[in-house]
């Protein structure tokens, strides 16, 4: 078996608001990697001082200078030799050993020949991957660092093919649930996985440092492999039984394959099968089926009753065809010989002439047969099974597809990855529901197709996101209602509008709310903004216009034109605030003098159907949001806007957002439990998903702060961006 180890890392640190320094260090020069195998090595020093940069360089040059040139050829003896070398230099380069070493985070180690070392110190975890599970091999950190004997305890381990070793800082876990990291580095190449690590971790807060290795071995039938969960027991791996000199005690935490079992490699070799084969195979297979159905007792029972009305049947039958030939043979003479025999045909064949015993088996022959047929001919949804050969073909299949979008992806050509993914949709669509003896192989490549779908289409999903208010709580239903309309924020101000009580308010930064009743809102909610000198402006479905405050509701006059047939959405821009009438097929605009607003111009020169616009965004051009298409508008006259490409498709989307210094474009599509968010090119940027979003109604967006407010049926949420 030909196995290979892939490496990849992440590290995201912002260098101007991050308060911490860090590297990673994985080698990649091929001669070294077959001669020593790999060395990878952590820094994340949590604090920032010019002094440690130099520290940092010195320290990687220091381990990757002695591991390259050690001659020992053990991995387990040359990480050794290399940590020695490391408790001997850095006592005496450390900058401050007092202020370094409580903030100082490292780890250094390596992999040969799937024999993994790793010695740690600091707040790192690392944990083994299998597909099925995960195992923490770190444990608790060491409380003290000793800066005299800075390296005093090492992990040593056997990488079997299917297994992963990932080694990260904190900050990957806060953000991402282990089970969803499981699943992605163990379906997809290291790196393939890296990158989509990255991609949902992007969006953190500037000050978080993301540092992590992944550690992937493979082997040359690694697809059978994946399809194929039933466990072996591999060698136990080595233990470490000598000491340094230098006081290092290195010890072993069992083993790492005792921690977990791996998955069992089996070479499978195609032929075409004979029609013999084949219907053999077909019977096997149906015998299988039938035998391993929990079903299997009853169907037995009715199997039984059924050859017993067979046999009865068949005896009627043969009667049947005995007095029928007794009957013939009596017609034939009657007709040729004449003379010799002239009996009288007197009875007829006829179900009247068969008792009642034999009545009834035929019926229930009768009914049987029907039941048969309306169970196995009418019903198309049955289960079908699928031959081993016909598997096998189609795991290769995907595999090959799987890895030409690898590459697509690795060169940066997303339009060819999202044409190959159709191709394994084909791929998966003809493979069965259900099928009893392949089911864990089918469920692997649907689980595998899944996660390239989200990689290619930048799909995000929220397990569990943070809710700032449930809105079904005691303390805010009664006092603003259960059913809510719109909402906008101001700084860490949430204004959620309910559609017949009252208003929420909740602060972000004190985590608190209050609320407020007012007769204004019997009307409903048609629209919230932001306006001028950040006033916070409410319009009800009656048209008639509020600024929300701390004394209340207070009422706008506001000449509304003649010609408006109904506000669809409203948004706000320099002074002026912008009304689209979808109905009219008009965008008025609305002055501001003094505290007064004038009578509105016709903004839009064009002649343009409307009709089932939505939403309203400005930026200084003007975007519509019209059912699954956006508009764009410049002085007044549309200009071109490329079509949005996405998947899953767009299904009615309701809110589209963007503004004055917003960098994105937003789309809130309630119908698919998501926010999109593009450029200003219409290309895409990140889908953000949760099964949580149930019936989103609105969303604010605060790009500079980094987060989303969303607001669903009965909850308000906050995303990070």
């Amino acid at each position: 078996m030909i196995k290979s180890l892939q490496s990849a890392s992440i590290f995201l640190q912002d260098p101007v608001h991050s308060h911490a320094m860090g590297e990673i260090f994985i080698s990649d020069d091929q001669a070294q990697i077959a001669k020593n195998g790999h060395l990878f090595i952590l820094v994340d020093i949590e604090e920032s001082r010019s002094e440690y940069e130099q520290f940092i360089a010195s320290l990687l040059e220091k381990a990757s200078h002695t591991y390259r040139y050690s001659v020992l050829e053990d991995s387990t003896k040359l990480l050794e030799y290399t940590l020695s070398e490391l408790n001997s230099w850095l006592p005496e380069n450390l900058p401050d050993p007092k202020r370094i070493l409580p903030h100082l985070n490292l780890v250094v180690g390596n992999c040969k020949d799937g024999i993994v070392n790793i010695a740690a110190i600091g707040q790192w975890q690392s944990y083994l991957i299998h597909p099925l599970k995960s195992i923490d091999i770190l444990g608790a950190p060491e409380k003290v660092i000793n800066p005299a004997k800075i390296f005093q305890n090492v992990i040593t381990g056997k990488l079997n093919p299917g297994q992963v070793i990932l080694v990260s800082n904190q900050s990957l876990f806060d953000y991402l649930a282990m089970e969803k990291i499981r699943k992605i580095v163990t379906t997809i190449p290291a790196r393939s996985a890296a990158e989509q690590l990255k991609n949902m971790v992007v969006g953190a807060p500037p000050k978080t440092s993301f540092l992590s290795v992944i550690l992937k071995m493979t082997s040359g039938d690694e697809a059978m492999a994946m399809n194929n969960h039933e466990p072996s027991r591999e060698a136990r791996i080595t233990q470490l039984t000598n000491s340094l000199p230098s006081g290092v005690n290195y010890h072993s935490r069992q083993s790492l394959d005792e921690l977990i079992n791996t998955q069992q490699r089996t070479e499978k070799i195609m032929t075409v099968p004979s029609s013999l084969d084949t219907i053999g195979n077909g019977l096997r297979n149906l015998g299988d089926k039938l035998t391993s159905s929990p079903a299997w007792p009853k169907l037995r029972a009715v199997f039984k009753l059924i050859g017993q009305g067979i046999l009865k049947g068949l005896k009627i039958v043969g009667e049947l065809l005995n007095f029928g030939l007794r009957r013939g043979r009596r017609l034939i003479v009657n007709i040729f010989l004449p003379g010799v025999s002239r009996p009288e045909i007197r009875h007829r064949l006829s179900i009247s002439s068969l008792s009642s015993q034999r009545k009834t088996t035929l019926g229930i022959i009768g009914a049987l047969i029907i039941i048969f047929v309306l169970i196995v001919v009418l019903n198309p949804a049955s289960p079908t099974g699928i031959s081993e050969e016909t598997l096998v073909t189609r795991q290769s299949e995907f595999q090959a597809l799987e890895e030409s979008i690898e590459a697509a992806l690795i060169y940066g050509d997303r339009t060819r990855a999202q044409s190959l993914l159709t191709d394994i949709s084909i791929v998966i669509a003809q493979l069965p529901e259900n099928d009893p003896k392949y089911q864990s192989a089918i469920a692997d490549l649907r689980l595998r197709y899944a996660h390239l779908t989200e990689r290619i289409w930048n799909i995000m999903n929220i397990d569990e996101p943070v809710v700032l208010a449930d809105l079904t709580n005691p303390e805010i239903g009664p006092a603003v209602g259960s059913d809510f309309d719109v909402m906008t924020a101001t700084g860490d101000t949430v204004y959620v509008l309910g559609h017949d009580k009252g208003i929420l308010t909740y602060n972000f930064a004190e985590k608190s709310f209050s609320t407020a009743i007012y007769a204004e809102t019997q009307q409903g909610w048609a629209e919230a903004m932001i306006g001028a000198a950040n006033e916070v402006l409410a319009i009800n479905n009656a048209n008639n216009f509020y600024r929300i405050s701390a004394d209340g509701l207070i009422p706008i006059n506001i000449t509304l034109s003649a010609g408006l047939q109904s506000i669809a959405a409203a948004d706000s821009f320099i002074n002026r605030i912008y009304l689209l009438d979808s109905a009219g097929d008009q965008l008025y605009r609305h002055g501001i003098s003094g505290n007064r607003y004038l009578a509105p111009d016709l903004w839009i020169r064009d002649n343009v159907d409307l009709a089932g616009a939505t939403s309203l965004a400005i930026d200084g051009n003007i975007y519509i949001l019209k059912e699954n298409d956006v508009l764009k508008f410049t002085n007044g006259r549309q200009v071109d806007f490329p079509a949005l490409n996405i998947y899953p498709p767009l299904n009615k989307p309701t809110i589209f957002y963007t503004a004055v210094g917003v960098t994105n474009l937003y789309l809130l599509d309630p119908n698919n439990q998501r926010v999109i968010i593009f450029n200003k090119e219409g290309e895409l940027i990140r889908q953000i998903r949760s099964a949580k979003f149930g019936n989103l109604q609105d969303m604010v967006i605060q790009e500079e702060a980094k987060r989303m407010f969303l607001l669903s049926e009965d909850k308000l949420f906050v995303v990070p961006l």
